[in-house]
């Protein structure tokens, strides 16, 4: 049971008073008993002085006129008169006067001893004093009721008991009053005390006292005001340093010695959760980063690299993963952090940077090789048909049928000089707010006939009749006709299927045009914008890489997703119509 500071402080005090009022008033009880125990004796002793006094008087009035016995007679009745029922007289062991059947045999014999001095005895109830005389051979016995003499002593003594119950209740009183003047200050500070530790540091404590207690007061309250702005400053280097945390585009990740996970912000959540059906070589991105951070460990050195997350649907995630331990000053702390960033954006724009230095150096290079053939082309083209008419009359069979392959052989070449510098030719966008409903079904009744003969399925997702963009129109029909056209000839002519899905944000608008066809491989998706780069028997390989620079010139972007024998998704990303008109 927990005792309260109170009854600490009074409990004390009150057994301290208790013993000492108990010692005074056992002291006292024993003086005041001792004292009327020896007045008693005295009183009796001037008795038995009394009786031989007057014993003596009336031996020596008498003289010879008198027996011995007859005065002895005379003697009793007149003491017996004088002091009945509390004198006793004993004559060689036998009683003359008094009752002394209340005392025991032994008492009696020590009473018959003859004594030169007063002997002071109790038995039982009754104090006795007894004084032997020589000159009568007589044993003088005087007694007194005990208990008589003990209950007027109680009496008595009882006002002294009264007395010490009133100093016991003023003790009392005078104890709670102290244990409170001390007590409930420092209640006060437990509550006060008790308020700091539940955070609540704008309280103040109120004690007007000069004392110790007002002096600690006061230093509380100082403290607190310390406290308080150390808080604040505290509190706010916190948030600080928590709203950095929060905000930064970096996954970060706190790991103590044991390689347990201490802490990670939003960024590192929120990464996590996209990539987890994702893997690297088979691992997941936990054990991946597990793993970097037990190198670290080993090595005892800050560790990078950079993993390449796939999804089983072929998408690609690049992290950028640093680790680094946990130091102070020059100290290790014990601990690790490992900070990662998602950069496959980024890698896609180094991507397309790349691709668009290459198509730039093979559109030149296209250029200048086509102008170099063109025309030298077109007089063997010219020579032949003039060699054909001149042997018209003497070519026939094969003769003649090597002629005919051999300008179909030239007019191939010089199609596919023509793409080359139409692939060469910087497109000048004139980008204008276009409806997307009505351009889209204006392309379809292009395509109509050509899906209907192989038995494809078409279907446009989610779009709205006021969908608007900002594109240039022709080139827009080119970009979507080339897409369309390969997923035609890559889906399957029974069970085909092509789907235009739409999706708008506040700025842009992005379709996606998705079919079940026989996909491309990931070694090839990486060279489908590369010039000459085709799938196709036949086929110059400049479609996409045109579709490409179409895409940059209208700021648009495009990109590509695809798995072998599982169709392809292409994704064409434009401004979006309103922000001709915002902006």
């Amino acid at each position: 049971m927990k005792i309260s500071i109170e009854n600490k402080i009074s409990i004390p005090f009150l057994t301290l008073f208790i013993v000492s009022l108990t010692i005074v008033l056992w002291s006292s009880f024993q003086f005041d008993y001792n004292y009327v125990m020896s007045s008693q004796y005295r009183q009796m002793d001037e008795k038995l002085k009394e009786v031989e006094m007057n014993l003596n008087l009336r031996r020596q009035g008498t003289g010879q006129l008198e027996s011995p016995d007859y005065l002895k007679e005379q003697m009793i009745r007149d003491l017996q008169c004088i002091y009945p029922g509390d004198l006793l007289i004993y004559e060689k062991g036998v009683l003359l006067m008094g009752d002394d059947s209340f005392l025991k045999r032994d008492d009696i014999e020590k009473l018959n001893t003859p004594f030169n001095n007063y002997d002071h005895l109790t038995a039982s109830s009754y104090l006795l004093v007894s004084k032997y005389l020589e000159t009568m051979d007589w044993s003088l016995v005087v007694l007194v009721d005990k208990r008589e003499l003990m209950s007027y002593f109680y009496e008595s003594y009882k006002y002294n008991i009264l007395i010490g119950i009133i100093f016991l209740t003023l003790a009392l009183q005078f104890t709670i009053m102290v244990s409170a003047n001390i007590t409930k200050p420092l209640r006060v500070l437990s509550k006060f005390c008790d308020q700091i530790s539940g955070g609540d540091y704008n309280r103040r404590i109120e004690l007007k006292r000069k004392d110790e207690i007002g002096k600690l007061a006061e230093a509380l309250n100082q403290m607190l005001e310390q406290l308080d702005a150390s808080m604040t400053e505290l509190i706010y280097v916190k948030n600080y340093n928590q709203d950095i945390l929060n905000n930064i585009e970096n996954g970060i990740i706190t790991y103590d010695a044991h390689e347990e996970q201490i802490s990670k912000n939003p960024f590192a959540a929120m990464i996590e959760t996209q990539l987890e059906n994702y893997n690297f070589e088979g691992h997941s991105f936990e054990k991946s980063l597990k793993a970097i951070i037990q190198r670290t460990k080993e090595q005892n050195l800050s560790q990078y690299q950079l993993y390449r997350f796939t999804h089983e649907d072929g998408d690609v995630k690049f992290i950028d993963v640093n680790t680094s331990i946990m130091r102070s000053g020059e100290q290790a702390i014990g601990g690790y952090i490992c900070s990662f960033k998602d950069i496959s954006e980024q890698k896609k724009v180094e991507s397309r940077i790349q691709r668009l230095e290459r198509l730039a150096s093979t559109g030149r290079l296209a250029a200048g090789v086509a102008h170099e053939i063109r025309n030298p082309l077109a007089g063997m083209r010219a020579s032949i048909q003039v060699l054909n008419k001149r042997l018209k009359s003497d070519l026939t069979g094969k003769n003649e049928m090597m002629f005919l392959r051999l300008i179909q052989e030239i007019d191939r070449i010089n199609k596919l000089i023509f793409d080359l510098l139409e692939y060469a030719k910087r497109y000048k966008a004139e980008p204008k707010c276009l409806n997307l409903y009505s351009k889209l079904n204006e392309l379809l009744d292009l395509i109509e006939s050509e899906l209907q003969s192989r038995h494809i399925q078409f279907s446009m997702e989610n779009l709205k009749t006021d969908t608007m963009i900002f594109v240039d129109s022709v080139q827009f029909s080119q970009i979507v006709l080339n897409i369309l056209k390969n997923a035609i000839e890559a889906s399957p002519s029974e069970n085909g299927k092509i789907v235009i899905e739409i999706t708008e944000s506040e700025f842009s608008v992005i379709l996606k045009i998705t079919d079940n066809g026989s996909g491309i491989s990931e070694e090839a998706l990486d060279k489908i914008f590369d010039p000459f780069f085709t799938t196709k028997s036949e086929g110059t390989g400049l479609g996409l890489s045109i579709v490409h620079e179409l895409i940059v010139e209208n700021e648009g972007e495009i990109d590509v997703k695809s798995n072998e024998h599982e169709g392809t998704e292409v994704m064409l990303k434009f401004k979006k119509g309103s922000e001709l008109i915002y902006g």
